[in-house]
Protein backbone atom coordinates (compact mmCIF):
# COMPACT_ATOMS: atom_id res chain seq x y z
CA UNK A 1 0.00 0.00 0.00
CA UNK A 2 1.07 3.43 -0.91
CA UNK A 3 1.96 5.82 1.70
CA UNK A 4 1.50 8.77 -0.26
CA UNK A 5 -0.55 9.57 -3.65
CA UNK A 6 -1.76 12.08 -5.42
CA UNK A 7 -1.62 14.30 -9.09
CA UNK A 8 -0.21 17.54 -10.60
CA UNK A 9 -0.23 19.41 -13.38
CA UNK A 10 3.06 18.79 -15.69
CA UNK A 11 2.60 21.86 -17.66
CA UNK A 12 4.96 22.10 -21.12
CA UNK A 13 3.88 25.52 -21.65
CA UNK A 14 1.52 27.73 -24.07
CA UNK A 15 4.71 27.66 -26.94
CA UNK A 16 5.54 24.21 -26.30
CA UNK A 17 8.49 22.54 -24.66
CA UNK A 18 10.37 19.38 -25.45
CA UNK A 19 11.04 18.96 -21.24
CA UNK A 20 8.98 19.96 -18.34
CA UNK A 21 9.25 19.79 -14.51
CA UNK A 22 7.03 20.16 -11.31
CA UNK A 23 7.90 19.98 -7.37
CA UNK A 24 5.67 17.96 -5.43
CA UNK A 25 6.23 18.96 -1.89
CA UNK A 26 3.76 18.06 1.39
CA UNK A 27 5.05 14.25 1.53
CA UNK A 28 5.81 13.95 5.05
CA UNK A 29 7.46 10.86 6.26
CA UNK A 30 9.20 10.30 2.70
CA UNK A 31 12.62 9.65 2.32
CA UNK A 32 15.34 8.87 -0.31
CA UNK A 33 14.68 5.53 0.58
CA UNK A 34 11.54 5.12 -0.62
CA UNK A 35 9.90 4.28 -4.09
CA UNK A 36 8.35 6.98 -6.30
CA UNK A 37 5.93 5.52 -9.36
CA UNK A 38 4.80 8.24 -11.49
CA UNK A 39 2.36 8.51 -14.77
CA UNK A 40 0.48 9.94 -17.31
CA UNK A 41 -3.66 9.59 -15.62
CA UNK A 42 -6.51 10.35 -18.08
CA UNK A 43 -7.96 13.21 -16.61
CA UNK A 44 -9.31 16.13 -18.47
CA UNK A 45 -7.50 18.95 -18.63
CA UNK A 46 -9.46 20.44 -21.87
CA UNK A 47 -10.57 23.41 -19.53
CA UNK A 48 -7.03 25.28 -19.09
CA UNK A 49 -4.95 27.01 -21.72
CA UNK A 50 -3.77 24.20 -24.05
CA UNK A 51 -5.28 21.73 -22.15
CA UNK A 52 -5.83 17.96 -23.08
CA UNK A 53 -8.98 15.31 -23.09
CA UNK A 54 -8.86 12.56 -21.18
CA UNK A 55 -8.75 10.19 -24.24
CA UNK A 56 -5.54 12.31 -25.65
CA UNK A 57 -3.91 11.47 -22.44
CA UNK A 58 -4.63 7.99 -22.24
CA UNK A 59 -3.24 8.57 -26.07
CA UNK A 60 -0.43 9.64 -24.51
CA UNK A 61 0.21 6.86 -22.12
CA UNK A 62 -0.37 4.15 -24.60
CA UNK A 63 1.86 5.50 -27.66
CA UNK A 64 4.87 6.39 -25.39
CA UNK A 65 3.98 10.40 -26.66
CA UNK A 66 6.56 11.45 -23.47
CA UNK A 67 8.04 9.66 -20.45
CA UNK A 68 7.88 10.84 -16.66
CA UNK A 69 10.05 10.06 -14.01
CA UNK A 70 10.54 11.28 -10.53
CA UNK A 71 14.53 10.39 -9.20
CA UNK A 72 15.65 9.23 -6.48
CA UNK A 73 18.30 12.19 -6.08
CA UNK A 74 15.16 14.83 -6.51
CA UNK A 75 13.74 13.38 -3.20
CA UNK A 76 13.89 15.59 -0.34
CA UNK A 77 13.56 13.93 2.85
CA UNK A 78 10.00 14.62 4.57
CA UNK A 79 9.08 17.02 2.09
CA UNK A 80 8.97 15.85 -1.68
CA UNK A 81 10.40 15.26 -4.85
CA UNK A 82 10.25 16.33 -8.53
CA UNK A 83 8.73 14.75 -11.17
CA UNK A 84 10.46 15.49 -14.82
CA UNK A 85 8.41 15.19 -18.19
CA UNK A 86 10.49 14.47 -21.65
CA UNK A 87 8.65 14.46 -25.14
CA UNK A 88 10.04 11.41 -26.86
CA UNK A 89 9.20 13.14 -30.47
CA UNK A 90 7.94 16.40 -30.49
CA UNK A 91 7.33 19.48 -28.30
CA UNK A 92 4.28 19.22 -26.14
CA UNK A 93 2.15 21.91 -25.29
CA UNK A 94 -0.42 22.93 -21.73
CA UNK A 95 -0.84 20.54 -18.80
CA UNK A 96 -0.58 17.15 -18.42
CA UNK A 97 -1.90 15.52 -15.71
CA UNK A 98 0.52 13.27 -14.00
CA UNK A 99 -0.56 10.65 -11.21
CA UNK A 100 1.85 9.39 -8.40
CA UNK A 101 2.67 7.14 -5.48
CA UNK A 102 5.07 6.72 -3.40
CA UNK A 103 6.14 3.69 -0.20
CA UNK A 104 8.98 3.24 1.63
Amino acid sequence: MASGQGSVSLDFGGSGANAASVVVTGQTGITTAALVEVWIFPRDTSGSANGHTEDEHAAAHYAGLFRVTAPVSSIVNNTGFTIYGQSLSTKLKGPWNIAYAWNG
